[in-house]
């Protein structure tokens, strides 16, 4: 209630396709969507034009979302959100997101937004870190990373393209950086 004038789009959940983040069990697509199912009634009871989001970490989870994409109310999935971290923001990419489309036409849900939700390249991590190539944390090379994932974003007809990390959150904590 207290943010049905202010809030249009609710993501429900953070990456529920990862072990980090889906708790006490292993992730599971047909968990997920009666989460959403859930959750997206209440709020639809409350703000009838409320509009949602689910998401996943990468956007080659198939099984996951095949499964998801069985279970979720097709009222109830208006956008289609991923986050991509890799080294080289073409990989994949492209290729998954056509997968996702045809996987969500041939189970009848139309006019599915797509937007990536969250991706990244850090100027600054911690040495070995699975993120970075030798040579290559450093400011530019973040600012060309993030153009090319624009670009690759604007291709496959994704209306919105987030950038998280920002934030080198390795170097401390958000609160002293």
């Amino acid at each position: 209630s207290r943010y049905k004038d202010r809030v249009t789009y609710y993501e429900i959940w953070n990456e529920p396709n990862s072990p980090a983040f889906w708790h006490p069990s292993v992730p599971d697509g047909a968990e997920y969507g009666k989460l959403v199912n859930i959750t997206a009634e209440v709020i639809r009871s409350v703000q009838p034009d409320a509009k949602f989001v689910c998401n996943v970490a990468g956007a080659h989870a198939f099984k996951f979302l095949n499964s998801l994409f069985d279970t979720v109310k097709k009222e109830y999935l208006n956008v289609f959100s991923y986050h991509v971290y890799t080294k080289v923001p073409e990989y994949r990419t492209a290729e998954s997101i056509v997968q996702v489309r045809k996987m969500l036409s041939s189970k009848g849900f139309t006019n599915v937004e797509f937007w990536q939700g969250e991706s990244g390249y850090p100027s600054w991590t911690y040495e070995g870190h699975w993120l970075v190539k030798e040579g290559c944390d450093d400011e530019i090379a973040q600012a060309v990373y993030q153009l090319r994932r624009y670009f690759i974003d604007a291709s496959i007809g994704v209306t919105r393209s987030s950038f998280f990390q920002m934030a080198d959150m390795w170097e401390g904590s958000y609160a002293t950086t």
